[in-house]
């Protein structure tokens, strides 16, 4: 199964507070969750930022 990087940031931007759930679990646990091992924001090009709003997550990716 291939996930397109457009739907993990349509996810990310649906649910930060689970984008960031799963980011900072990538890095207490020291391992990713990709089978790239590239952590989430490095993937995504967007930190797990600390508001719930989806505005910090609509720039473009890399940014």
């Amino acid at each position: 199964m291939s996930v397109k990087l457009t739907d993990l940031r349509r996810a990310a931007e649906l649910r930060p507070d689970l984008y960031r759930t799963y980011a900072e679990l990538e890095r207490r646990i020291g391992h990713t969750l990709s089978p790239t091992r590239r952590p989430l924001p490095e993937v995504m090009g967007i930190p797990p930022v600390a508001g719930s709003d989806s505005e910090n997550l609509t720039g473009p990716v890399g940014a």
